[in-house]
């Protein structure tokens, strides 16, 4: 059963981890930079300037960013796989996962409820960085995400 399945009986839900999988395919003779980058933003990276922090170096040592060198290999088989986990209260340094707001009921937490998202959130962005600027990169790309879910406030079922 899934998770949106899951939802319809109870009031209020809390990821506290999960684990992503990912394999990059390509039938293309290619080498490349693939991985995953773990932050609490959707919006990707990118460089801009020469900063330390801003090289393409310096993004790929960046805390909670898992990748590898890529290159061609038989036809469908993957060139490249990488995954990353997540921990709830080790991501946003929690002692519980009450400790927020210290109530799991309570709004502005990691506890999303039926008709809305936690405001504390994580995000699993997939990168993948041709070595030259001259060209462009072919890449399949499976995912595959397996979450650990708690779930509060059972919802009372009509008769059937």
């Amino acid at each position: 059963m899934g998770f949106d399945r899951i939802m319809q009986l109870y009031e209020r839900f809390c990821v506290v981890g999960s684990k992503i999988s990912v394999a990059f395919e390509s039938n293309q003779s290619q080498s490349a930079i693939v991985g995953i980058a773990l932050r609490n933003s959707t919006t990707a990276e990118s460089v801009q300037d020469n900063t330390a922090s801003q090289t393409n170096e310096g993004l790929l040592e960046r805390n909670r960013t898992k990748w590898t060198y890529a290159s061609s290999s038989k036809e469908g088989a993957p060139i490249a796989r990488v995954s990353q986990k997540f921990g709830l209260k080790k991501f946003f340094h929690l002692k519980s996962i009450n400790d927020n707001v210290g109530n799991s009921r309570d709004e502005g937490s990691a506890w999303g409820l039926v008709n809305a998202s936690p405001t504390q959130l994580a995000y699993y962005n997939i990168f993948a960085a041709a070595f030259s600027d001259y060209h462009d990169i072919d890449l399949t790309v499976r995912v595959v995400v397996e979450y650990t879910a708690i779930f509060q406030g059972r919802k009372l079922l009509g008769q059937s």
